[in-house]
């Protein structure tokens, strides 16, 4: 076991034992968000058939400028009539499969009509109006690589290419256990020394915001009988993420209740502010984060460090490249650790400009509420003048 590691080092750590997951076959309506884990190929040309992109006539070149009739019409969905012929055209509909022999689409406010015949503009140009059959895509061809996360666009070209199921990459299942005998369960007054719950419902929310669906949650005492019930009734979930417990008081029971579970403790105690309790231990292919009981920095060690994890199982991509701001208000800490500040980061002219929240402790979530990004600040840094350059980060469903 590794302690007091740089921020750095513990997110590599955890990176290093998040392995992507199985893929499984998912119905094509559940797969919004997934990872494809095997391309998707075209059954048939698209479009299958020549195809009018206008209400109008089907006709030849040579009609231009003169004067035809109309034999028949082109409805979508329906086989089309006999083609265009030395005197005639054919009425078509937007969608719908163009007879043999047309050579443009003429729209219908292009046209003079009488009765049965249309008089014809001048210069109609070839294909004018019309998609050529497998001009969009050719049967067989790849319309969504390997790798690809499927979004709602996606989601469509599924159904326009008949897959009712696709091989995808599911999101793992995390359970989330709060701990200590001060919180007040859900929907009951807490009494004269105890605090609600709020790292739990948070908690929740992100994994939710990370893409994970199916996220149980349960209330752990502070006894090791309490442990091994909770995390016994949660071996489903590849990932478990434990909300206190892991400082050095009495009843931090975490760690032991983890080695006493089969776990194996990776590191434990990281050089950041907030949450330098953060823990992290494996068994077989599951992953244990054990977060400081602060909101903060239970807030923190999910954003840096379980939403990665949870990203790579899903096959997603890492921690994208980190922006730059100008501070918009002096800082300064009394630590020498690297530090993690919950700030708003907003536009102004041609610049981000960052302005930190002032929270009163690690347990003051109301002066963060508002913060849509973490700024980064590198070890031993004590102060920042208004207007220095700053590393910032932002935060998952924040605006």
């Amino acid at each position: 076991m590794r302690k007091m590691i740089s921020a750095a080092e513990a997110r590599d750590l955890v990176l290093s034992h998040a392995v992507r997951g199985e893929p499984e076959e998912v119905p094509a309506h559940e797969a919004a968000g997934l990872v494809l884990a095997r391309a998707v190929v075209a059954d048939r040309d698209y479009p299958p058939f020549d195809r009018a992109t206008m209400d109008g006539f089907a006709v030849r070149l040579d009609h231009a400028g003169t004067r035809v009739a109309v034999r028949g019409e082109s409805r979508p969905g329906l086989p089309p009539p006999p083609g265009p012929d030395d005197d005639g055209c054919v009425e078509i509909m937007t969608g719908a499969p163009c007879p043999a022999g047309t050579e443009a689409v003429v729209m219908k406010e292009e046209v003079q009509r009488e009765e049965d015949r249309v008089t014809l503009p001048g210069g109609i140009r070839a294909g004018q109006n019309i998609v050529r059959m497998g001009t969009e895509c050719r049967a067989a061809s790849v319309v969504l690589p390997e790798g690809a996360r499927i979004t709602p666009i996606a989601l469509g070209l599924l159904a326009a290419v008949g897959r009712g199921s696709v091989l995808a990459l599911r999101p793992p299942r995390v359970a989330v256990l709060v701990t200590g005998d001060e919180l007040a369960s859900a929907g009951r007054d807490p009494g004269p020394h105890e605090i609600r719950d709020s790292n739990g419902p948070m908690l929740s929310a992100m994994a939710r915001a990370a893409g994970v669906a199916t996220v149980s949650s349960f209330s752990v005492r502070d006894t090791m009988d309490s442990f091994a019930d909770a995390l016994a009734r949660c071996e489903a979930a590849e990932v478990v993420v434990l909300s206190g417990g892991v400082s050095a008081g009495n009843y931090d029971l975490v760690p032991a209740a983890l080695e006493a579970h089969g776990a194996t403790i990776v590191f434990h105690k990281v050089r950041q502010q907030p949450g330098k309790p953060l823990l992290f231990a494996v068994k077989g292919g599951r992953l244990f984060f054990g977060l400081p009981g602060t909101p903060l920095g239970c807030h923190l060690g999910f954003h840096r460090y379980v939403a990665p994890a949870l990203r790579a199982i899903a096959g997603l991509p890492g921690p994208g490249t980190a922006e730059r701001a100008r501070l918009g208000a002096a800082w300064s800490t009394t630590s020498d650790r690297q530090q993690f500040v919950l700030a708003r980061v907003e536009r102004q002219g041609d610049a981000w400009v960052a302005t930190p929240r002032a929270p009163r402790g690690s347990s003051d979530l109301f002066a963060a509420w508002s913060a849509n990004a973490y700024l980064e600040v590198p070890e031993g840094t004590r102060e920042l003048a208004t207007g220095s350059e700053v590393v910032f980060d932002w935060l998952e469903g924040a605006s």
